[in-house]
C-alpha cells in the first residue's frame, strides 16, 4: 500500500512554499496532481512522488466569427 501525505507537505517538498489550502484542494479537484490525491476522512491525501500539472491554455478554432467575437470581448 502506497504511502500518502497531506497536500500541504506534498507541497512544501515540491515548491518549497506552500501555498493556501484553497489553493492546493483547487489543483486536487481540477486534476493538476498526478497521481490524483484522494480524501481520507475528509483531507485530501497525496503520493509524494506526485507531480503537478500546470494546465494548457485553451486553443480554440476562431475561423467561426461568433466565437472569435465572443473571446475578443465583443
Amino acid at each position: 500500500m502506497a504511502t500518502y501525505v497531506s497536500l500541504k507537505e506534498w507541497a512544501q517538498s515540491k515548491f518549497g512554499y506552500v501555498p493556501t489550502p484553497a489553493t492546493l484542494s483547487l489543483y486536487a479537484r481540477n486534476g493538476q496532481i498526478y497521481p490524483k490525491p484522494v480524501k481520507f476522512g475528509g483531507r485530501w491525501r497525496v503520493d509524494p512522488e506526485a507531480q503537478f500539472l500546470e494546465l494548457q491554455p485553451a486553443n480554440h478554432d476562431t475561423s467561426n466569427p461568433l466565437l472569435g467575437r465572443i473571446l475578443n470581448g465583443g
